[in-house]
């Protein structure tokens, strides 16, 4: 059974005074299977958030559904299965580390003793176990993310869905959450990333989905991809240039 999977996932917005249509996800068929890393990728205005928040259930689909583990993602069982590290993840500035996945810990459902265990467990991962009790203020942008991270992993999900998770970061931020992601990779964590960055993607995935306009124009592995030419992002802006007609 996927752990993700699309069938026919169809999102239409409404905008403007005159409320026009616009087709944010057009009967998109997509699966991600169990440990791996899958990357979406597309321009901007491609559909990707649109289809990340339908898959957290922060959407509801127009037409189609969207399935994790072969249940709606509303489900407060599918929802336990799943991590999610938004964009830009924020908090309060004079919260310590440790408050902060303490309060989302508790949201969860964790108490106690767990609680701790938990905590204890996910800064040892993301490397912050010495910054547990500093402000979160005092954190650089890669700190922030890996603390985001760690929130994300506190009630140990089987899924993880990050969301441009190295955007805006320094090369060696990048670098070390790059390492990061595929240690939980190899600890059994499906990784679902949502991202631009190419670069990010040839180093990561295992899988590439290639999104433009609401549709999936090309789904295979980075290997097949790079069949017929030297670099990823070569590949993806051909095959943006030849379905855009299409589109």
């Amino acid at each position: 059974m996927p752990v993700i999977e699309a069938r026919a996932l169809t999102k239409v917005y409404r905008t403007g005074l005159l409320r026009k249509k616009r087709r944010a996800l057009d009967t998109l068929n997509l699966k991600v299977e169990a440990g791996e890393i899958f990357a979406l990728v597309g321009p901007n205005g491609a559909g990707k958030t649109t289809f990340v928040k339908l898959a957290l259930g922060l959407l509801f689909p127009t037409s189609g559904e969207v399935l994790l583990n072969g249940r709606p993602p509303t489900v407060p069982e599918t929802r336990a299965s799943v991590g999610f590290l938004p964009e830009r993840f924020s908090v309060p500035g004079y919260l310590k580390a440790e408050q902060v996945l303490r309060f989302f810990g508790e949201l969860s459902g964790l108490r106690g003793r767990r609680l701790q265990q938990r905590i204890d467990a996910v800064l040892e991962w993301v490397d912050l176990r010495a910054e547990r009790r500093t402000p979160v203020k005092a954190f650089s942008r890669g700190m922030l993310q890996r603390l985001g991270l760690a929130q994300a992993l506190l009630h140990d999900p089987d899924l993880l869905i990050l969301d441009e998770p190295t955007g805006g970061l320094d090369p060696i931020a990048r670098h070390g959450f790059r390492a990061l992601i595929r240690r939980l990779n190899e600890a059994g964590k499906t990784i679902f990333l949502n991202t631009h960055l190419i670069d990010e993607v040839a180093r990561m995935a295992h899988r590439v989905g290639i999104l433009n306009k609401g549709r999936l124009i090309q789904v295979g592995s980075v290997a097949t991809l790079l069949q017929d030419a030297d670099d990823l992002e070569t590949v993806i802006v051909r095959l943006l240039h030849r379905h855009a007609d299409i589109l």
